[in-house]
């Protein structure tokens, strides 16, 4: 699910580069939307489940958006970045983690009910990047 997409982009993007610019509006587009149909699949196969446990993934996902991206601004200055780079780092430690770990629980786990929290811990980790990318921009005068 993630390997291929990703190995197709490169080999686009490699061969093509001025197509793979062009059209990059057009594949962030289709993949938001694909996204979307996927957690309104998700949501509309279990509701019920869907709802009652967000009480308990709601806190769970916060802490773990939270400290994914303090894990990635402290690995970051660790290394010596510049703030910028930090910043992107920690965002990409934040946001990147759980489609992996989700694409592993359901395709060779078979454990279908790690969708519901990935998709709940989505509908969370958007708000709170969102925020954190505006102050990060408030603070940087952009």
């Amino acid at each position: 699910m993630l390997a291929l997409p990703v190995a197709i982009g490169m080999w686009i993007r490699a061969r093509r580069p001025a197509f793979a610019t062009r059209s990059q509006p057009v594949f962030r587009l289709v993949a938001f939307c694909a996204l979307g149909a996927l957690m309104t699949l998700v949501i509309a196969n279990n509701p019920s489940d869907f709802f009652s446990s967000l009480r308990q993934t709601v806190p769970l996902g916060i802490a773990f958006v939270v400290g994914s991206f303090a894990l990635g601004w402290f690995v970051a200055r660790l290394i010596g970045t510049t703030q910028p780079d930090r910043f992107t780092l920690a965002t990409e430690f934040a946001t990147r983690n759980v489609a992996v770990a989700t694409t592993i629980a359901v395709t060779l786990l078979h454990r279908v009910e790690f969708a519901l929290f990935a998709t709940a811990y989505l509908l969370i980790e958007i708000p709170l990047m969102m925020v954190a990318i505006a102050m990060y921009r408030r603070s940087r005068g952009i």
